[in-house]
């Protein structure tokens, strides 16, 4: 009987799941099969035998198939310290290495082409991408219908007037970079920045080819990590999201009450990753410290 593993939830939860695709295909023995609303994540890896996307399953599912689904986000994992694939590896009876392991994801030749077309206007310059906003679905959004600033609004969002003034550093440091935004059509425009139109899975070629990228918690995050590409991670110190939780060891992770983060410490955080100083998650006694630290202080 085939396994077949349903991965629920947004595009960086995808990215995430891909870090164990091949622990489980070596202990099932066998290519796995996945449900997800994110097929492209999965459908090019070598060690996932098919792809289901969710709104398909029950008119295309096969003879001899058993769902099997851990969600993280309805038990106590919530309430935990542990990553998110260190508590999918422990349901699943597999191992995750945080200090090691990424996500993983094999894109095709479509998929490149897609990226190389997208990036073909900026050839030449050197570029700084930057993700402020998220928590709409990459597929199935309305890009006319007004965006929601309510979505992950104090959690994870950067505020569009916080991010216009880091911007306006950001520039007055690097006045030869030009700053792309990773946004959808109908998120915030950001000071100083271009919004890039690109498929997610085109993103590749843009983080490839970014010498700076900045981002909140959301999905430019997660595919940096499956790129093996260093960034800048903003994380708010008052939202359950935490970089322990749901970061990866290739980010300079910056922690923030509000996201009130000082520019001086995202330049900083630049210049350690262009020195190709050594990164690794922090702990979680940090964001707890943070908090403690606030109290004091209010």
């Amino acid at each position: 009987m085939d396994k077949v593993y349903l991965v629920e939830g947004g595009l960086g939860k995808a990215i995430a799941f891909s870090a164990l695709t091949r622990k489980l295909a070596n202990k099932d023995g066998d290519k796995i099969k996945i449900i997800t609303p994110y097929v492209d994540v999965f459908f090019w890896s070598d060690c996932v035998k098919k792809t289901y996307h969710s709104n398909d399953y029950l008119t295309q599912k096969e003879n001899d198939e058993k769902i099997i689904y851990a969600e993280p986000y309805k038990c106590e994992y919530q309430f935990n310290d542990q990553h998110i694939c260190e508590w999918w590896a422990e349901q699943f009876g597999i191992d995750f290495d945080k200090d090691k392991d990424l996500p993983e994801i094999m894109l095709s030749k479509e998929a490149i082409e897609v990226g190389q077309r997208a990036i073909a206007p900026y050839e030449g310059r050197e570029i700084g991408l930057v993700q402020f906003s998220g928590g709409q679905p990459a597929e199935g959004f309305n890009p006319n219908a007004p965006y929601d600033f309510n979505l992950m609004r104090g959690i994870r969002n950067y505020p569009p007037q916080m991010a216009n003034i880091l911007m306006r550093r950001l520039i007055e440091k690097y006045p030869n970079i030009l700053w792309l935004n990773f946004a959808l059509k109908n998120e915030p425009d950001i000071w100083g920045t271009l919004k890039i139109e690109t498929p997610y899975i085109g993103a590749f070629s843009f983080i490839h080819k970014a010498k700076y990228i900045i981002g909140i918690d959301s999905s430019l995050n997660h595919l940096c990590a499956a790129a093996n590409k260093p960034s800048v991670a903003l994380w708010n110190s008052h939202a359950q999201a935490r970089p322990h939780k749901y970061g990866w060891r290739v980010a300079k992770h910056l922690i923030a009450a509000n996201m009130e983060h000082d520019y001086i410490d995202v330049i900083n955080a630049l210049e350690a990753i262009e020195s190709q100083e050594v990164l690794s998650l922090p702990a979680p006694v940090e964001t707890r410290e943070i908090n403690e630290k606030e109290g004091e202080n209010g």
